[in-house]
């Protein structure tokens, strides 16, 4: 099995979330992951 889906599958089990829940949860870390990457690009510029 890949390993970010078994890694998504244990946070599932962790947090007790529906997986309805656990995508809202991963689209809120990639976002939070997107948004630090860009200001930390924007302070080397």
């Amino acid at each position: 099995m890949d390993t970010s889906i078994e890694t998504a599958l244990m946070m599932k089990d962790l947090l007790k979330l529906p997986l309805c829940g656990l995508e809202g949860f991963l689209n809120l870390v990639f976002r939070l992951i997107f948004l630090l990457m860009r200001l930390s690009l924007q302070k080397l510029a």
